[in-house]
């Protein structure tokens, strides 16, 4: 169980303290864009980075991504995870999925996940979003 809320600074910056609870751990997400696109009447982020420490628990560590959204359904993630078991990762979001900023729309991730460590294998993963939340 995750408790967690949002806020976002006069500069953009978007600060997420998250509370895990079984894993009695705290991580404090920290989210910046860095190239903003207009998109009818709104402007979205187009180039993002994100730092997620986490303290305690089981997996404590650093994880830092890059966004980039190509177009409104289209955005490509990669990233790092320095923590207990590290490893790179690159994502590839097509739809309306939660890395567009829409979440509650239907979409597809494709994610590729390669350990940097001699420990575990890279895998494969598909995330498919139906557009239906509760």
């Amino acid at each position: 169980m995750r408790f967690s809320f949002s806020r976002k600074n006069k500069w953009g910056t978007r600060i997420t303290p998250m509370l895990q609870w079984p894993d009695k751990s705290f991580t404090l997400g920290l989210s910046q864009a860095l190239a903003w696109q207009t998109s009818g009447l709104m402007v979205r982020p187009t180039l993002q980075c994100s730092l997620f420490p986490t303290f305690g628990g089981s997996n404590p560590g650093l994880r830092a991504e890059v966004i980039h959204s190509v177009k409104e359904q289209l955005s490509l993630i990669c990233g790092c995870a320095f923590t207990t078991h590290p490893s790179a990762f690159a994502s590839v979001a097509v739809g309306r999925s939660k890395w567009n900023g829409n979440v509650g729309g239907p979409g597809i991730v494709l994610r590729v996940d390669t350990p940097l460590t001699n420990v575990g294998r890279p895998y494969f993963s598909v995330q498919i979003n139906s557009g239906i939340e509760f």
